[in-house]
């Protein structure tokens, strides 16, 4: 096989492997079927699935997803034709042989170069009936050289190339004939059938059909016979694929026609959307505005319908707001339904807070009372935990130092703070003009770092009269024990051996 054969071959393996649904072309099922019978599997044809995972996404943030086929991508699309089945039985190699001698044009023909060019044909003409093709060539090249103005010369010699299967060596003659005799039947019938040797087969029945007008013969309209049938199926396939191409270009028109519009409607749809932002709607025909504005831009719509006098509404506002802020990509219509009447009407509210989830211009879901309910549990549940967390940092940044109390609410706090961290604490109770304290405090300071995981206070009975009524302090010093709330023992000396056994004991 020839070796460009060989390339074009590989190449189409090659494009077959990057695109195997090629395979499937209706054109292809010939090599389909000889795959197969090798044995070969051959790939099921290839398809294109989408999955919308947007509908129902708690974390993911909606975005617009409007999609668009970009002319770009029409234009990289390519138009793989297929092979047109031809007959292609008598077509042969191209012949690479020298070009035979041909006449100067310009040369001066005598009388006596005629005759002998004449002599030359005969004897021409006497060879290609013996069979000596060559020398019949050499015969009618000595005659070209005598009388190079002879179309007939060239057109004979090259009907004697196409005896010799050298259909390039009869085109080059065919058109020296016919540049000396635009209207040699000999010179286009000798190139139409040069021609469909090579497998040329719409020049081959051009040049055929002038001959035929030219000057009829049988021989010229069965070879049209078998030349025809493959120029008309090359005409038919190439009709076709011109057709592709301009359906492809439309296409591509059109697509980016689309595309001008839709960028368009999206940016006239975005005007009026608020990214990040709760909307206020105030009339049914707003929310039809906002809901086909969030349509067109494919994103996500949650309708708040809600009233002033709803208590949990009031808690679920701000959580709404924050939503807005978190997926900018997402609409947040809030409508007030003593106001917007209408709108609460169309949509069937009976109660509220409710939540309606729309996209597309669809209704995909819906949040009622018991959802909002859920909510404001878990709101509840993390503002207690976020209390909680906050009295561990005030209490973590009082580890290990004495805290002095000056107020009934801040020893308030502080216990509690200590009870929700099941830790123990301990109220020592002192005053300025008492003389043992002064030699107690250090000793207690010393304790409090001793015991990072216990809670020492100390309250001034002068500076905080209300908390030394409310405990019933009638000696001083004195030490309280508190424990998850309750208190657990009372020391009313100054025992600090005592004092720290104790805070061992109930701390453990």
């Amino acid at each position: 096989m020839d070796a460009d054969k060989i390339e074009e071959l590989k190449g189409f393996v090659d494009h077959c492997k990057q695109n195997p649904s090629l395979l499937h072309t209706p054109s292809l099922a010939f090599f389909k079927n000889f795959l197969q019978s090798l044995g070969a599997q051959i790939p099921p044809p290839s398809g294109k699935s989408g999955k919308d995972g947007e509908e129902h996404q708690d974390e993911k943030q909606f975005e617009s997803k409007t999609a668009y086929v970009s002319s770009d991508d029409i234009s990289n699309e390519d138009i793989v034709e297929s092979d047109v089945e031809l007959d292609n039985t008598d077509v042969v190699e191209p012949d690479n042989d020298p070009p035979a001698k041909m006449g100067d044009p310009s040369t001066e023909v005598t009388e006596e170069n005629q005759e002998a060019a004449q002599l030359s044909k005969a004897k021409a003409m006497d060879a290609i009936a013996d069979g000596k093709l060559t020398e019949a060539i050499d015969l009618l090249t000595e005659a070209i050289l005598l009388n190079p103005k002879s179309a007939i010369l060239y057109a004979n010699r090259a009907s004697v190339f196409l005896k010799l299967k050298k259909p390039n060596a009869a085109i080059r003659d065919a058109d020296a004939a016919l540049q000396i005799n635009p209207d040699s039947a000999k010179g286009y019938k000798a190139r139409g059938m040069a021609r469909a040797m090579l497998g040329l087969w719409e020049e081959a029945a051009s040049d055929l059909h002038v001959a035929s007008k030219l000057d009829f013969d049988e021989e010229i309209h069965l070879i049209l016979k078998k030349v025809e049938p493959n120029a008309n199926r090359i005409e038919e396939h190439r009709r076709k694929y011109e057709r592709l191409r301009k359906e492809k270009e439309l296409r591509k028109i059109e697509l980016e026609k689309q595309r001008r519009q839709a960028k368009s409607q999206d940016a006239e749809a975005a005007s009026v959307l608020k990214d990040g932002e709760v909307i206020g709607i105030h009339s049914a025909s707003e929310l039809k505005t906002k809901l086909n504005a969030a349509s067109k831009t494919s994103r996500l719509a949650i309708i708040y319908f809600t009233a002033t006098w709803c208590g949990p509404c009031r808690f679920i506002s701000p959580v709404f707001s924050s939503l807005a802020g978190k997926y900018p990509k997402v609409v947040f219509l809030k409508v007030d339904i003593d106001e917007a009447r209408d709108a609460a009407a169309q949509w069937n509210i009976s109660s509220v807070p409710i939540f309606f989830f729309v996209k597309n211009g669809r209704e995909v879901d819906k949040m009622v009372e018991p959802y909002i309910k859920k909510i404001e549990e878990h709101r509840q549940k993390y503002e207690r935990l976020r209390k909680e967390r906050e009295l561990r940092l005030a209490q973590d940044r009082s580890t290990g130092k004495v805290i002095e109390i000056e107020s009934a609410s801040e020893l308030g706090i502080k216990l509690k703070a200590a009870s929700k961290l099941s830790r123990l604490a301990v109220l020592y109770f002192t005053a300025t003009w008492c003389g043992p304290c002064r030699y107690i405090a250090p000793r207690y300071a010393s304790l409090a770092a001793k015991h990072p995981k216990v809670v020492f206070l100390r309250v001034d009975v002068d500076k905080a009269k209300d908390i030394a009524m409310k405990w019933n302090i009638s000696g001083i010093p004195s030490f309280y024990f508190t424990k998850s709330g309750k208190e657990a023992d009372i020391i009313v000396n100054t025992d600090m051996d005592s004092l720290e056994e104790k805070i061992a004991m109930h701390a453990g």
